[in-house]
């Protein structure tokens, strides 16, 4: 590699072998390896290490009776060898060499007491085939004569096409709807307008050609708007129609001639 003068330089990676753990027997061989380098670096002797070893494949490879569990798994058995190892740490403290002519490895004499610890056999218990199923089964859809295959559908993905257009269809017209009544809207401002007796207030639309303007006397009633737009002649100046008085609807007039005639 190049640096920023343009010398290259050699270096070495340290590249750390990694066992291949794909089945059981790599697994079993892998351990009995490092039972032998244990006994040759003097951490424990090879009886000891296969005391471990044997247990540990043991629950790794033996199937539970009951179908409802399964085998411990690989990351099961990686745990309870670290709860193992981590344990004899405690036992020795002290250091693992021997003392005085005693020729026996500390960590010979505290391996019962760690294989037969209530922590390392924890890990080593089967689990619930239902989490094993799950986990090895995460997207996948089951099969089956009587099983539902992939996720419920829900009652919105079961729409047929023809569902979906009367739906579009519905929609569209809502729109449309929308957009006729918005014009309308624009035709006939709220009128906003205080009585002169009460302080109530009129919300019926007023017609653009009549503002500005009320819809109804201060006593409540309704004033004709076709009257006053020159379009109604069921009733006379003054009078009464079924729509309301034919009484001008400019604020404070309300008398009989039409908003349109109001003098400016």
């Amino acid at each position: 590699m190049a640096d920023a003068s343009g010398v290259v330089h050699e270096r070495s990676l340290k590249v750390e072998p990694e066992a291949d753990l794909g089945t059981h027997h790599k697994i079993n061989l892998a351990l009995l390896r490092r039972g032998l380098a244990a006994e040759l670096a003097g951490v424990m002797s090879f009886e000891t290490h296969e005391r471990l070893r044997g247990k540990l494949v043991a629950y790794f490879t033996e199937e539970p009776s009951d179908p409802r569990y399964v085998a411990p798994s690989l990351h099961q058995l990686r745990d309870a060898d670290q709860v193992a190892w981590r344990l004899l740490g405690r036992a020795c403290r002290n250091g693992i060499k021997p003392k005085g002519g005693d020729s026996a490895l500390l960590v010979d004499a505290a391996r019962d007491g760690v294989l037969e610890s209530a922590d390392f056999a924890l890990k080593l218990l089967p689990m619930p085939a239902l989490t094993g199923r799950k986990r090895a089964a995460s997207g996948s859809s089951s099969e089956g004569k009587g099983r539902r295959r992939g996720p419920r559908k829900s009652k919105k993905d079961r729409r047929t096409g023809d569902d979906v257009k009367s739906l579009r269809a519905e929609i569209q017209r809502l729109k449309q709807d929308a957009t006729k009544s918005k014009g309308n809207d624009d035709n006939y401002p709220s009128a906003n307008t205080k009585g002169n007796g009460n302080n109530s207030k009129s919300t019926t639309r007023v017609p653009k050609a009549l503002v500005p303007g009320t819809s109804r006397l201060p006593s409540g009633e309704y004033l004709c708007f076709g009257y006053n737009l020159g379009q109604c002649t069921a009733a006379p100046p003054g009078g009464k129609c079924a729509k309301g008085l034919h009484l001008c609807t400019r604020v404070g007039c309300h008398k009989e001639h039409t908003a349109l005639s109001h003098p400016v």
